[in-house]
């Protein structure tokens, strides 16, 4: 299958709002990615996505993939029920000891501390203390189906992408000892959690391709600060310096590992 057999041009904004996936030709969460991908088709491995929810941004890279007549699979790991279990590192007070330590910035503590004050002025959000199942905008992310995705990947036609369920702890490890030859091309990390994290993390490095990519969607985060505790224990460890995306000066900082 190419580009040809997808039921829609995928080259109006309207197209991507209408089914839900997130539109690679102006999201700015995964612009670094997608310049990547872009850049780096001959780069060997396959993509892997950790944290797939309702299949937006999985979605949108498996449809740049036919697009660009890129024949490579797309593999989407989730729980499909919400949350693992919290870590202690998860809890939002944690950003302060981050501050402390110098590993945000003052700005960023800023826009969490904005955050947080617009989160308890909203009618529906009363919660004195937050946590990450009420934090979210998608509470604890388990408003999703894989049976659901899995038709809306069929109806698309998007027969390059794999989905693994069930608990990181368990599919990850298991999925790389049966697939040794497997290797990642790109990946998004984007499973909130400080346990998550720190699972995740050594798999990913030690089977990303050289001049491979891997976008570490929570690094700046208002809501998790488990993942950049993990991230930042991981970079210390293997002796890592995380890349800062271009970014514009009212958006988020984007980060990355490459190797």
């Amino acid at each position: 299958m190419n580009k040809k057999n997808l039921p829609f041009g995928f080259n109006n904004d309207f197209e991507f709002n209408l089914l839900n996936i997130e539109n690679f030709n102006q999201s700015l969460r995964l612009k670094a990615l997608v310049k990547f991908i872009k850049k780096n088709k001959n780069v060997k491995g396959d993509y892997f996505e950790f944290g797939v929810y309702q299949g937006s941004s999985l979605l949108s890279v498996a449809i740049l993939f036919k697009k660009l007549n890129i024949k490579k699979k797309v593999y989407g790991f989730d729980s499909f029920s919400g949350f693992p279990k919290y870590d202690l590192q998860d809890n939002i007070k944690n950003f302060k000891k981050l501050l402390l330590k110098k590993q945000i910035s003052k700005k960023h503590y800023e826009k969490i501390k904005l955050f947080l004050k617009i989160k308890k002025f909203k009618q529906f959000s009363k919660p004195k203390n937050f946590y990450p199942k009420n934090i979210s905008t998608s509470l604890n992310f388990s408003k999703n189906s894989q049976k659901s995705l899995l038709e809306k990947i069929k109806k698309l036609g998007l027969n390059n992408i794999k989905l693994v369920k069930g608990n990181f702890s368990k599919t990850v490890p298991n999925f790389f000892k049966r697939n040794k030859k497997i290797s990642i091309f790109a990946c998004n990390i984007d499973c909130d959690l400080y346990h998550s994290y720190k699972i995740i993390l050594p798999f990913v490095w030690d089977r990303l391709n050289k001049k491979g990519m891997a976008l570490l969607d929570e690094y700046y985060s208002l809501k998790f600060p488990g993942a950049r505790i993990a991230c930042n224990e991981f970079f210390k460890k293997n002796k890592i310096k995380p890349i800062k995306a271009i970014s514009l000066d009212n958006d988020f900082e984007r980060w990355y590992i490459k190797k």
